[in-house]
């Protein structure tokens, strides 16, 4: 009895997690085009945080360090 019980709660905790919603794009080079990396490049170079451009952008901090990172742009000592 306990094990069909842990089976009907899997299952019902598997149907949960479905939708009818479209998926999530996860790849940072399916959100943002190339306009908007050396948007949010330039803006770097002109003073913004990386906190800051991972709000405007919607993605996280560690997106906004690997894209900078990935084209060779120098990052500002902390508090800078």
């Amino acid at each position: 009895m306990d094990l069909l019980r842990s089976e009907e709660r899997w299952a019902a905790l598997r149907r949960s997690v479905r939708s009818d919603c479209a998926p999530r794009v996860w790849r940072i080079s399916d959100r943002l085009d190339e306009a908007a990396v050396s948007t949010l490049i330039a803006s770097y170079r002109s003073g913004v945080t990386a906190v800051e451009l991972a709000k405007r952008f919607d993605i996280s901090k560690s997106s906004v360090k690997r894209i900078l990172r990935e084209r060779s742009v120098r990052r500002r000592a902390l508090g800078r």
